[in-house]
């Protein structure tokens, strides 16, 4: 109960917490911050005085409670009808709403919700069948992928879908009766390449696609791991040569068909030569082909065996009497791949390393194989040429030993340090070296431990702080721990505090200390993170702190970022500066934050033509959000005639079609070259 009271990040790994009780839970949903409340509304055996706490939260911790496996169709129940579709989104994947709520939501009047109901593993015969009649056939497609039992009504209406996306998605992963296939072999020839990679097909059904006139089908055919051996063999003599490749390719060839495809043209050979599938003798037979690039692409096959390795390495070069190896001055391309070949056992690569020592070019290729024995790996941590060892300490399996040797090597330590989990002890010293470069190159390590990231924080050299946020901000799962974010966040040089506020897992404590930092770019900086839809998000304490901000520029960051709460994006659509307005239309889109509908409503009635003129651009224009009929028809009679023109110019880039009433509102009032343009751009769309 105590730690309720902590620091926000403590109550946030509280939050998380399973074993958190009914109590602690009771005050940890009265949370200020709705981080907290939306990790708690994660937690796996949550209270019911909790849940009905939780319930009338804002949308953010609504998605994640919608979403919680651990809670009971009952406790669900009031969430099925909430005006968010994020929601009921999150409802429609929770395997634990039960068969009531799930189907209530295949009659949801949001297409996205329906595609993701289709995704639930605990659908009903009987909703499955309403999902397969819907009027959007992305939810019918979505229905069929993750469901593969249809019955012999459904296959018969599935394969007479209106949509071909539809009738590919059956053919490929749902049609199993013989007169379907039959059927559908009558289809256009994308139905009938899905058709060929289905798994279930019939001989006779397959030999009818072998003869197909569409190469891609019987392209699609030759990759199919359940093609009977006859059709292969009809398919190793096919005219088209893609065809053969694709043939070739397939891990599941049969015996029959390697011989016609051993002698085929080069391509083909390639091909067989990458495969994984194929038989030990026929690799050998491989091995003899009159083609360089195919031995070299089979050198580089990591399932051939030794005794073929070894093969290829004496053809690689001239033998001389007692030894496959010869004097000379570069390896072949052949043997390099060998070199660099995991398969490559211990007692060749002992030969490789006696044999072509004073190589360097094998010598690294060598370095490089992650199956290398440590005692070689030894020996090439002392070999005199500076790129072998360089590749060695990029080795993903370098042993703990030759690490330490590495870490001697002034020359290649920079990959090692960047590169390896290091032993703590390696790793202190490491930090505490008196030389520049070294903490340099440690600061980009993001497997560092807590007390190194700290060292690292607090580095009297301002650029390996800088590097540590730079490699922080831009390496995926580079997580600063919060005792180097709390040293960083005083840092003296504003840069770092801006790379900080970057940081996008940045702890809650310190979002709210950078929202009161001094300079004006710092707290830019965080309100504009995170840009996507990825990264920890802002507290809504932040957000409201960041909305009150007295720089204009500070909340026009904030009005691109794409995780904002409903209210403060409503509040940022009546900012009483016409350019944080516009920004906030102007930013929105994929990648940015999605306007509400409430407040495309705001800013549709607002008094600057230019704001109307923006939101009437990005809602008749490329990817416009969802929006309704009744804000489509107030912009389309806007009583300016710079909004209309705006609409004009933006259908010369949209696609989407829009309905008769709001285009006949928009071309009154217009002036004869307004409407010409106008004529032109619709005309485009039909196109």
């Amino acid at each position: 109960m105590e730690l309720t009271k902590s620091p926000v990040d403590v109550r946030l790994q509280l939050a998380g917490n399973p074993a958190t009780g009914a109590a602690a839970q009771l005050l940890l949903a009265q949370d200020a911050h709705v981080e907290v409340r939306k990790t708690l509304a994660g937690h796996p055996a949550l209270g019911s005085a909790t849940v009905q706490y939780l319930i009338k939260d804002v949308e953010a911790v609504l998605v994640t409670l919608a979403g919680n496996h651990g809670l009971s169709p009952l406790q669900l129940r009031g969430l099925v009808q909430h005006e968010s579709g994020d929601v009921r989104k999150a409802l429609a994947g929770n395997t634990s709403a039960g068969l009531e709520i799930l189907g209530l939501l295949s009659r949801d009047p949001l297409a996205e919700v329906r595609e993701e109901l289709a995704s639930n593993e605990t659908l009903s015969a009987q909703i499955i069948d309403t999902l397969l009649r819907d009027p959007h056939s992305d939810v019918r497609e979505a229905i069929l992928l993750w469901h593969k039992e249809v019955d012999t009504e459904q296959q018969q209406r599935l394969a007479n879908d209106p949509v071909c996306a539809v009738r590919e998605r059956f053919a490929w992963h749902n049609a199993t009766g013989v007169d379907i296939h039959e059927q559908l072999l009558a289809d256009n020839a994308k139905v009938r390449a899905e058709l060929a990679s289905n798994r279930s097909t019939s001989i006779s059904v397959q030999q009818r696609l072998a003869l197909d006139p569409a190469p891609e089908v019987r392209c699609a055919l030759a990759r199919n791991a359940e093609t009977h051996e006859g059709i292969q063999v009809l398919l190793a003599e096919d005219p088209d040569v893609q065809v053969r490749v694709e043939l070739a390719g397939n891990e599941d060839l049969a015996g029959v068909a390697f011989p016609l495809l051993l002698k085929d043209v080069e391509e083909v050979q390639l091909a067989l030569a990458a495969n994984r599938g194929l038989m030990p003798k026929q690799y050998g037979r491989l091995a003899r082909s009159g083609f360089d690039k195919v031995q070299m692409v089979l050198a580089g096959n990591p399932f051939i065996d030794e005794e073929l390795i070894r093969e290829l390495g004496q053809h690689a070069v001239a033998t001389t009497p007692g030894s496959i190896w010869t004097i000379q001055h570069e390896p072949s391309p052949r043997l390099l791949a060998l070199a660099r070949n995991p398969g490559l056992g211990e007692s060749l690569q002992r030969e490789y390393y006696e044999g072509w020592k004073h190589s360097p070019v094998l010598m690294q290729a060598l370095a490089g194989n992650r199956s290398l024995v440590p005692g070689l790996q030894l020996l090439l941590a002392r070999h005199p040429d500076t790129e072998v060892r360089r590749q060695l300490a990029n080795n993903e399996k370098l042993a703990a030993d030759v690490a330490r040797v590495l870490l001697e090597d002034m020359s290649v330590r920079t990959a090692l340090i960047r590169s390896q989990v290091l032993d703590a002890d390696i790793e202190q010293a490491l930090r505490d070296d008196h030389r520049y470069d070294i903490r340099f190159e440690l600061a980009g390590n993001r497997y560092t431990r807590t007390a190194t990231q700290l060292a690292l924080a607090t580095d009297h050299d301002v650029d390996v702080r800088r590097e540590l946020l730079t490699q922080a901000n831009a390496q995926r799962g580079f997580i600063l721990k919060l005792a180097a974010q709390a040293a960083l966040a005083q840092d003296d040089h504003e840069e770092i505090r801006v790379l900080l506020a970057q940081h996008p897992h940045l702890g809650l404590g310190l979002q709210a200390r950078l929202a009161e930092d001094e300079e004006t770019c710092v707290r830019e900086a965080l309100a504009a993170r995170p840009s996507g839809l990825h990264g920890r998000a802002l507290s809504e304490e932040v957000q409201l702190r960041l909305l009150k901000d007295p720089q204009a520029s500070v909340r026009m960051a904030l009005a691109g970022n794409a995780q904002l709460l409903p209210h403060v994006q409503l509040a940022l659509s009546r900012d009483s500066d016409t350019q944080v307005r516009i920004a906030l239309i102007r930013k929105s889109g994929s990648f940015g934050p999605r306007l509400l509908m409430v407040v495309q409503k705001s800013l549709a009635n607002d008094a600057s033509v230019e704001v109307r003129s923006a939101l009437a651009d990005a809602l008749f224009g490329l990817y416009p959000p969802a929006t309704s009929e009744e804000i489509l028809l107030g912009l389309a009679g806007d009583s300016d005639h710079r909004v209309k023109e705006a609409i004009v110019w933006a259908l010369n880039f949209g696609e989407m079609r829009f309905s008769d009433a709001v285009i006949d509102r928009l071309r009154k009032g217009l002036d004869k070259d307004t409407l010409e343009a106008l004529e032109e751009a619709l005309a485009s769309c039909e196109d």
